[in-house]
């Protein structure tokens, strides 16, 4: 089976129906990828047989639920080699995408990658989430706010609430078999940062046991958060922290 195929069948199985044109986007941005792979380490993750459910069905995960409505501005943190944001992006041209990452090499990839495949519709940022979510540029100022693959839950509030907009926003925090035991954890950091109760849904990727936990933003988040860079992951804001 080919790689178009695999991808073609995936999305079949998801019941997420997709052109032949965003096909050919998404097996162009996988053949960049592991291109560009060779010189430079942006994922472990090469084969086609893995890639399609890792990379891209689970990226498209939470298309399979009523979040995301046309115009939404949305923003990646630590999207790494572009996953989940040029997925989505190609999958929803009607969204704006912003993909933030701390190291300047992928940053400089999703730039490239976009450019090829003529995405419009995103702008990739290098920087830290602490310092972006700082900006009065970017500080409650997105509706949708996802990360993959970055921190544990307690940890990722403060890097992804900030951003969100009080009262429409939200964060979607892409976890495996431990979302349910991270959520909890996160309960106090949701309080703290102006976020409710953290709400978990099955991802629905074949083959894999992914969740999406969806955390909507109710509050303005206190300006002192997010804290300097480094310190949300060296002391989280867990229950047991005054």
């Amino acid at each position: 089976m080919t790689f178009p195929e695999r991808l073609a069948d995936g999305f079949l199985q998801m019941g997420y129906s997709v052109s032949s044109g965003q096909i050919e986007q998404m097996t162009a941005f996988f053949s960049h990828l592991i291109a560009v792979n060779q010189q430079m380490n942006l994922t472990a993750v090469v084969s086609e047989q893995d890639a399609v459910p890792r990379h891209f069905l689970d990226s498209a995960a939470p298309l399979l639920q009523d979040w995301l409505k046309p115009g939404m501005r949305c923003i990646d943190v630590g999207a790494g080699a572009g996953f989940p944001g040029i997925v989505l992006a190609i999958l929803r041209p009607d969204l704006s995408f912003t993909l933030v990452d701390s190291l300047r090499k992928r940053v400089q990839f999703m730039q490239e990658a976009c450019a090829q495949l003529g995405l419009s519709n995103v702008t990739a940022l290098h920087g830290r989430a602490e310092e972006i979510g700082q900006a009065r540029t970017h500080r409650e100022q997105y509706d949708c706010v996802l990360s993959r693959a970055v921190a544990s839950l307690p940890v990722l509030c403060e890097y992804c609430l900030p951003l969100a907009t009080p009262r429409k926003g939200f964060i979607i925090a892409y976890k495996g078999p431990s979302a349910k035991e991270e959520s909890l954890q996160a309960r106090e950091a949701c309080r703290i940062l102006g976020g409710y109760m953290p709400q978990i849904f099955q991802a629905h990727v074949p083959g894999l046991d992914h969740q999406l936990v969806y955390i909507q933003k109710i509050h303005p988040t206190p300006q002192k958060f997010p804290r300097k860079a480094g310190t949300p992951a060296k002391d989280p804001l867990l229950k047991s922290i005054k």
